[in-house]
């Protein structure tokens, strides 16, 4: 009978790039087999005791958290640590890492804007801290980038907010984005950041993405949700980081002298949705046309009320719209319509007629008869290939 390999996992789970690896360590186990009883708190919370109190033969740890860092630093337990990258390599542990790669990130985030001809760009960061040195990381990388291609940049890191600050940081953010050249791309270091962004733009009237376009990094689902403008994101690779983890924690656990230190995991992909659909546009009414169109598509808005909204002649908006995108307003519309139940589908947590209703469409016969005229298949297959 194989040996049973007791295993702690240190992660907080409360975390979209935690829970991920944890899933990465799981794939791991069903696709091997490997006779692994695996340990994590109830809560999926880090409980500091669990380190001191644990006899087991071995541990994966995220080590962007400092205070593991250092409860794991006399460890004799095979021990296998995830997080970030550092652009210096003495400022990895001693143990085999498994990191996300920041650069790789930011360069996903970075040509996902200047591939909609963007040329001036932004980094909404945080400030530094033990417990978030991948921030800074990634600022460092967001700055070499734009260096190295010539692109016009400005980092602003804002402030850790709470209930009682809320208010000033937004004004502080909205001040730092109304002296930005229009139109801009802005990296945010996180989606929760990206979020602040697109409020503060909202407070002011400030179109996301004519003027602003914005892109996070995690594909947070909760941080996605809170937005009237759905978010471009790059999604890390927390299945592959926690699946290499686990095989790296093996090779210790079966005496493998060939475990190498290092190993860095890329992006899984850039998620692209409202928040960075920039096309360069001149005319401020078409800017703010396509602003509420985005905001109102999933109200079943038709062209009427775009003429309404902007107190416009139906005659000199559709001249613009032809002359600027060759196209009308009902087709941007038809089209806004569809990129946004395309968007919608790539999700599982909603029912195909939700996301009819979600989108504007008047019933979901009538979407499905829009995808197999524009698309040649159904909602639901298209949720299949896509999702």
């Amino acid at each position: 009978m194989s040996k049973i390999f007791r295993i702690l996992l240190l992660f907080n789970a409360n975390k979209i790039y935690d829970r991920e690896i944890i899933e990465g360590v799981g794939k791991y186990i069903a696709s091997t087999g490997a006779c692994w009883e695996v340990y994590v708190e109830d809560d999926y919370l880090i409980d500091r005791k669990s380190i001191d109190d644990w006899y087991g033969d071995g541990i994966i740890a995220d080590l962007d958290d400092p205070d593991i860092a250092d409860a794991l630093a006399g460890s004799t337990i095979p021990t296998v640590g995830v997080g970030s990258s550092y652009e210096h390599h003495k400022d990895y542990p001693h143990f085999p890492y498994v990191a996300t790669d920041n650069r790789a990130l930011i360069e996903s985030a970075v040509d996902h804007l200047t591939q909609r001809g963007l040329t001036s760009l932004a980094f909404y960061g945080a400030n530094p801290s033990p417990y978030n040195r991948w921030a800074k990381e990634r600022e460092k990388a967001f700055l070499s980038l734009t260096k190295e291609r010539g692109y016009n940049s400005s980092v602003f890191r804002g402030f850790d907010t709470n209930a009682r600050n809320w208010t000033f940081c937004m004004n502080r953010i909205t001040d730092w984005i109304q002296q930005l050249p229009k139109p801009i791309g802005i990296v945010a270091v996180t989606d929760s950041r990206a979020r602040h962004i697109i409020q503060a733009c909202a407070n002011t009237d400030i179109h996301v993405p004519e003027n602003v376009a914005v892109i996070g990094i995690d594909n947070d689902d909760v941080a996605r949700s809170l937005n009237r403008i759905s978010l471009s994101s790059v999604a890390q690779n927390g299945n592959e980081l926690g699946f290499v983890a686990a095989k790296k924690l093996s090779q210790m656990l079966e005496k493998d002298t060939n475990v190498s230190d290092l190993t860095k995991i890329g992006p899984l992909r850039v998620y692209d949705r409202q928040s960075s659909d920039f096309h360069a546009v001149n005319h401020p009414l078409i800017m703010t046309a396509l602003h509420f169109i985005r905001v109102n598509v999933g109200k079943g808005i038709k062209s009427y009320h775009v003429f309404d909204a902007l107190n416009v002649s139906r005659s000199k908006l559709e001249v613009l719209f032809k002359s600027e995108l060759g196209t009308t307003v009902h087709d941007q519309i038809f089209t806004i319509r569809l990129k946004k139940a395309c968007q919608l589908l790539k999700s599982k947590n909603k029912s195909i007629e939700e996301i009819a209703k979600l989108s504007g469409y008047p019933t979901t016969q009538y979407m499905y008869s829009v995808f197999a005229k524009n698309l040649s298949m159904t909602p639901k297959e298209y949720r299949e290939k896509e999702g």
